[in-house]
């Protein structure tokens, strides 16, 4: 069954499933594991940034086996995203972000008008194969159809190549390529576009 998360569901296990979407930009903004959990469930548990269970979906059978989080153009308030933050950082951290804050700028974009973007998405380990991946997809593509909504888009890594093939396979394309600045790393954006005349 695929739902919107609750608060009631095991945020440890979510946060640690957003953990896993992207380790190294997860470490690089809060810190190694053990720091940056507690930190992911805070936001999770929070109203207004686009880690919030607003914008969580779980595929959920007795337990959570996986999670996809998007939101469209409208819906992330950067002013309200930013106290959100400042609940769960220190200043100090607070201000070693102003300073990774091109960089994280650079990698991270937002949804255009009428388009969804997905985020982040993760399968528990153990359910992998078990094609909860692609149902978590087709959950937020019927729901972005339904809304009359444009397109999608998502971004994956240049190394994730696994995930680029089943992003392919469910119609999604690269539109660009990006490098990060100072690194070997980079991402694909891709789209999905939903109406013939959106692409």
């Amino acid at each position: 069954m695929i739902r919107k998360l609750e608060k009631s569901d095991d945020l440890e296990k979510v946060a640690c499933l957003i953990y896993k979407t992207d380790v190294s930009l997860f470490s690089f903004l809060f810190g190694k594991y053990e720091k940056a959990i507690p930190k992911i469930k805070k936001l999770v548990l929070l109203e207004n940034n686009t880690f919030s269970h607003k914008y969580t979906y779980c595929s959920f059978e007795r337990e959570t086996q996986g999670i996809l989080i998007a939101y469209g153009h409208n819906e992330i308030n950067e002013k309200n995203q930013d106290k959100d933050y400042k609940e769960v950082i220190s200043l100090f951290e607070l201000l070693s972000l102003s300073i990774k804050g091109p960089l994280v700028r650079f990698t991270l974009t937002k949804a255009q008008p009428q388009e969804i973007y997905i985020q982040n998405i993760c399968v528990e380990q153990k359910c992998r194969g078990k094609g909860i991946g692609t149902s978590l997809l087709m959950y937020i593509i019927d729901w972005a159809k339904s809304q009359d909504l444009n397109s999608l888009s998502l971004d994956v890594s240049i190394a994730n190549e696994k995930a680029k093939r089943l992003y392919e396979r469910m119609g999604f394309g690269v539109v660009q390529k990006k490098v990060y600045p100072f690194t070997s790393k980079g991402s694909y954006r891709m789209e999905l576009y939903l109406k013939k005349n959106s692409g």
